[in-house]
């Protein structure tokens, strides 16, 4: 790991803080920690060297679905085809020596049938996962403050697998009004969750009174708290990839959720309940840890826990593009617009 990278018991405590508040409150951490406001300001100036706190959206609530394709080795024409406003994230990826694509869309709820006939038309091949963004829980008992590092312990990770319990809740999701000053709030402060509302009112041209109400009014109904995202190539250069697995039973797809969602280094995770897969995206620390990786899936198939693992790429970080949140001036007025090449 990176010479810069150092997690002491206080930043843990200030990043499992952060990933529990709905609204970023310097005072609120600072009275749990018990040290100066301007402490907590400090550290977490120093964290974001290496690490980014986002906003996270709660994208049902906000009218849009997640929706993951992936093509194996596609055309340059098909890419450019399936590009949108709505695409999240493209992401370059191989395994076994064969190129792959992600393509990872947040797509207006009520057209998603538009971007599925779009995609079945011209690759028929394809199957577009349509699921649930599940928002993390970190708990960095996995960083070793002596040896200043990651330890992921697999075999612990199958241990709280098997002895899981729990559910998945996949109620409808309120859907909220919203307007364009509240989408200008949650696409800034997903970029930099750190970026003050006065900042975001001066980028848009708008007072700064107003979108302070818009702030906690609307938009504290319309994301799920903060994420944690650590860059790979500030902690010793993780190894980003990207799983496809498919489960027997959504209590089984639960119970690994529920330990997956506390590793700090995963960066995502969806479910389709449709067929009981799931797709992550996770960071390993180092060559030994994905050996011990695939041995901790091979074990999760032997034991019936996994149906199968459908993919297991290493992400192409320098050919991928991450472009996070629509942009609200080009996506919305008065409700999400349609892409022509879509209608």
């Amino acid at each position: 790991m990176s010479e810069d990278l150092f997690i002491d018991d206080r930043d843990k405590r200030i990043l499992e803080l952060v990933s529990k508040l709905k609204l970023l409150n310097m005072a609120e951490i600072a009275r749990s920690v018990k040290v100066s406001k301007e402490t907590i300001r400090r550290r977490i100036r120093r964290l974001t060297k290496f690490l980014q706190i986002c906003i996270s959206p709660n994208y049902e609530a906000l009218g849009l679905t997640p929706a993951i394709l992936i093509l194996k080795q596609p055309s340059r024409s098909d890419l450019k085809l399936l590009d949108s406003i709505y695409l999240c994230a493209k992401e370059k990826m191989y395994q076994g020596g064969e190129v792959y694509w992600l393509l990872l869309y947040f797509f207006p709820s009520k057209h998603l049938e538009k971007l599925q006939n779009m995609v079945l038309s011209h690759i028929p091949e394809s199957e577009l996962f349509i699921g649930r963004r599940m928002h993390p829980e970190p708990d960095f008992s996995c960083y070793d403050l002596k040896n200043n590092t990651w330890r992921l312990d697999w075999r612990k990770i199958g241990d709280q697998i098997r002895e899981g319990t729990g559910s998945l809740n996949f109620n409808p999701i309120r859907k909220w009004k919203v307007d364009i000053k509240d989408l200008h709030i949650i696409r800034e402060l997903e970029r930099d969750g750190l970026k003050s509302i006065a900042k975001i009112a001066r980028y848009i041209n708008v007072n700064p009174r107003a979108l302070l109400y818009h702030f906690h009014k609307h938009v504290v109904n319309m994301v799920e708290g903060y994420r944690i995202k650590f860059k790979s190539t500030a902690t010793g250069n993780l190894l980003p990839m990207y799983i496809k697995m498919k489960f027997y039973t959504l209590d089984a797809a639960a119970a690994f959720i529920n330990v997956f969602k506390k590793i700090p280094l995963m960066d995502e995770i969806f479910i389709s309940k449709k067929d009981i897969s799931v797709v992550t995206r996770l960071l390993l620390p180092d060559n030994r840890n994905l050996i011990e990786a695939y041995r901790f899936f091979e074990e999760m198939i032997s034991e019936d826990i996994l149906q199968t693992i459908d993919l297991m790429c290493v992400v192409d970080e320098e050919k991928s593009i991450w472009r996070g949140f629509p942009p609200p001036e080009k996506t919305f007025n008065n409700g999400w617009i349609l892409e022509e090449k879509f209608l």
